[in-house]
């Protein structure tokens, strides 16, 4: 991850100006974050399966304030390794707790349509809205790779962890199907 961050900035050309576009909307994001959030429950609850992963109000309560925090900071402005990281150990929570990964991407689904719409609202006559609506794809792009790359390790690593005969049969039914 240390060497890669700056690999996956550039892929997806997240500049310096984006993270400048992101940091001034941090006031205008900041502004209905309780919005924000009352909806990101709404559709998480609507899985069905949500209250497996949120078992008590002491877990949800926490869930709700780490949701906080990591939406405000796709607006910091800074993103360097400790970022990365931080996204990075998110992941490995949903993978060790078994949060499949349609969850996710469904939940990153709403994040970028609640915040793409609110931005474009107060931002109608804007020069640079469509700068600062490809900074805000950009940033949840990245997010949402580095959060998914923990599934692709434990993917990985379960399939290294097969045995020679296992990697065989696994072989013979992909070909199959």
């Amino acid at each position: 991850m240390q060497k890669d961050y700056s690999s996956i900035k550039a892929h997806y050309q997240f500049t310096k100006d984006d993270e400048a576009l992101l940091l001034q909307m941090k006031p205008q994001v900041e502004s209905f974050v309780d919005e924000f959030l009352n909806g990101f429950y709404e559709i998480i609850w609507s899985f069905g399966k949500t209250g497996e992963f949120l078992k008590d109000p002491e877990v949800a309560a926490r869930h709700r304030a780490v949701i906080r925090k990591w939406y405000l900071e796709l607006f910091n402005g800074s993103y360097d390794i400790s970022y990365f990281l931080k996204l990075y150990k998110i992941g490995e929570v949903h993978v060790s707790l078994g949060l499949p990964t349609h969850y996710v991407n469904a939940a990153f689904s709403y994040v970028r349509v609640f915040i793409l719409g609110r931005i474009h609202q107060l931002n109608t006559n804007g020069a640079d809205l469509t700068h600062k609506l490809n900074a805000i794809e950009r940033i949840l792009d990245i997010n949402l790779d580095v959060l998914t790359s923990s599934y692709r390790e434990e993917e990985i690593s379960r399939f290294m962890s097969l045995s020679s005969i296992e990697k065989t049969l696994l072989g013979l039914l992909k070909k199959t199907s």
